[in-house]
Formats: structure tokens, sequence, C-alpha cells
């Protein structure tokens, strides 16, 4: 596989919790602040 200079490649990303159910644990945290890293 060879890449062109102009290619985008992805090196790092962040699973952001999904615990906004009912009773969750994040349920009470706004969708800004659970996509903050």
């Amino acid at each position: 596989m060879s890449l062109n200079p102009r290619d985008v490649v992805v090196v790092d990303c962040v699973r952001t919790p999904m615990g906004r159910a009912k009773n969750g644990c994040f349920r009470n945290v706004r969708a800004e602040t659970l996509s903050a890293t």
C-alpha cells in the first residue's frame, strides 16, 4: 500500500461513553462535555 502525500490518515481516536440511559452514570452530562477531549 502506498500513500499519496495528500491522503488523510487517522492516527488517534477517542471513544465517547454511551451511558446516557435513564439511570446511566452520564445522564446529567451534556453532549458537549462528553465529546470534549
